[in-house]
């Protein structure tokens, strides 16, 4: 890749030191704070990285399930709910069941690769899922894999429920994460068909060849994977080495303070694959943004930096 990605580059220390520090900033709230005070919109302290203060767009809606669906599981180390995410798209229904980790998050658990996936399921996820449940044509007899799918899998799910996928690989760097994906799987496994579904824990990391993973995906989705900018290297070697000859990646999320266009020059100086971003991509995600914009003109609920989604594909060479 013209030496863009070769397993020596590092990333300036203090550069590094600076994402580490927003990093835990941000998992320490989370165990300071009951999950649900996220998923209520408060604002995390300390980072501006992943901030919960816009809580969906409304594309793909929760609610609690009733009866056994909705039971409140507790053992002495999990606690977590079961909530049905719902959508209509072209007049056809579509709904899946996700299990979402409610307890604080514990110290074990951020020893793991990034760990903002357990927080909540972020607007950009929905976006993401909801981009796939109206372009459902295109995963037709493919194999697709979902980087950094946090607990919920959401579009890698609809993926594997709305359309007819060969294959589908819900992936994470954090093993909390790829647990609760396991649950969530088979919690929704009789409406897959004849896709084949799985959950593996995946970290981006230059250095690793991905050798049974290599060249076996013609799309690979991604939400708001972007905000971490020591990882961009990384996680282009992983996109470039997953996808088949030909592949494209599908990536949805917001500018976040330039980390958008840092990763398309990466992409575009590597040579071994092509880049187009497109602000706008679907009529009624804009018509859900500019609604957001009128409606919180007056407040910092919704910022279009770190909120707005855009769609970045990517093609291999």
């Amino acid at each position: 890749m013209d030496g863009t990605l070769s397993p020596g580059d590092s990333a300036d220390d203090s550069t590094q030191k600076s994402t580490v520090t927003k990093r835990w900033k941000l998992l320490a709230s989370a165990i300071r704070r009951a999950h649900q005070d996220v998923a209520d919109g408060a604002a995390v302290d300390g980072s501006d990285v992943s901030v919960m203060r816009f809580k969906s767009f409304g594309l793909i809606t929760p609610s609690s399930n009733a009866a056994d669906d909705g039971e409140r599981l507790s053992t002495k180390s999990e606690d977590f709910s079961w909530i049905t995410y719902a959508s209509t798209v072209e007049t056809l229904p579509f709904s899946v069941r996700i299990r979402i980790i409610q307890a604080p998050t514990s110290l074990s658990d951020m020893m793991g690769f990034n760990n903002t996936g357990n927080v909540c399921v972020w607007p950009s996820e929905e976006v993401l899922a909801y981009y796939c449940l109206c372009q459902s044509h295109l995963f037709e007899g493919k194999s697709v894999c979902e980087l950094g799918a946090g607990m919920a899998g959401l579009a890698g799910i609809a993926v594997a429920k709305s359309s007819k996928a060969k294959d589908v690989l819900l992936t994470d760097g954090n093993t909390v994460s790829v647990q609760n994906l396991h649950a969530c799987v088979k919690a929704n496994s009789a409406s897959f068909k004849t896709t084949l579904v799985d959950s593996q824990v995946l970290v981006w990391n230059r250095a690793d060849k991905l050798e049974e993973r290599a060249n076996r995906f013609d799309v690979v989705i991604a939400a708001d994977c972007l905000f971490f900018t020591d990882y961009h290297i990384d996680l282009l070697h992983v996109l470039v080495t997953l996808l088949k000859p030909r592949g494209h990646a599908i990536i949805i999320g917001p500018h976040r303070a330039g980390s958008l266009r840092s990763f398309m020059r990466l992409a575009e100086n590597s040579r071994v694959v092509r880049v187009e971003l497109i602000e706008h991509f679907n009529d009624e995600v804009m018509t859900r943004h500019a609604d957001a914009v009128r409606e919180h003109r007056a407040s910092n609920v919704y910022d279009p930096d770190i909120h707005q989604p855009v769609l970045l594909k990517i093609f291999k060479l």
